[in-house]
């Protein structure tokens, strides 16, 4: 339950100045209709979150998110060749959302490459065998998808999610 309160706190914090429509559901999973998971980074000290995400296997729930506002599938390459969600075996593929820093914390600031080094480490150790999508929304100097192109992701294509622009990336996490 700690966890649940922290990650609502950090999105309410993280969206409070967003553009993106959202409603009451986007902040407490209500509109989850599949299991997932929930990473949070937190500092134990202050009792204080830092980070979170979720991410989820539910290939439908998956392939809905991918086709955005508009509801079409999303032309998708992988490697030069076409990429469907539903190619991948069950278990070997996920989508991570939502993710929600605490921007204006000191510590946040202070350790946020540690913060972020721990999460993706986190992900990768528990799933070693599968890919990692990602929604990056787009941004006009390109900062966000620069940093994650960095880690090693792939662009496989884009969608119009919230009314905005996203990148869909992947990361085979079987080869990091």
């Amino acid at each position: 339950q700690q966890l649940l309160t922290y990650e609502y706190f950090l999105r309410k914090e993280a969206y409070k100045n967003t553009t993106i429509q959202v409603d009451e559901a986007f902040f407490d999973d209500s509109d989850m209709v599949s299991d997932y998971f929930l990473i949070v980074v937190y500092d134990q000290l202050s009792d204080t979150p830092l980070l979170s995400a979720r991410y989820y296997f539910n290939k439908e729930l998956i392939s809905k998110t991918l086709r955005g506002d508009e509801g079409q599938k999303p032309k998708l390459l992988f490697e030069n060749k076409p990429f469907s969600v539903n190619d991948r075996e069950d278990g070997r593929i996920f989508l991570a959302d939502r993710l929600s820093g605490n921007m204006e914390n000191e510590i946040y600031q202070t350790c946020r490459t540690a913060i972020f080094n721990l999460f993706h480490w986190e992900i990768a150790k528990r799933n070693s065998n599968a890919m990692l999508l990602l929604m990056v929304r787009d941004e006009p100097d390109n900062r966000q998808i620069s940093k994650y192109l960095n880690l090693g992701f792939s662009i496989l294509g884009s969608t119009m999610h919230k009314t905005k622009l996203h990148h869909i990336v992947a990361l085979d996490l079987k080869h990091i």
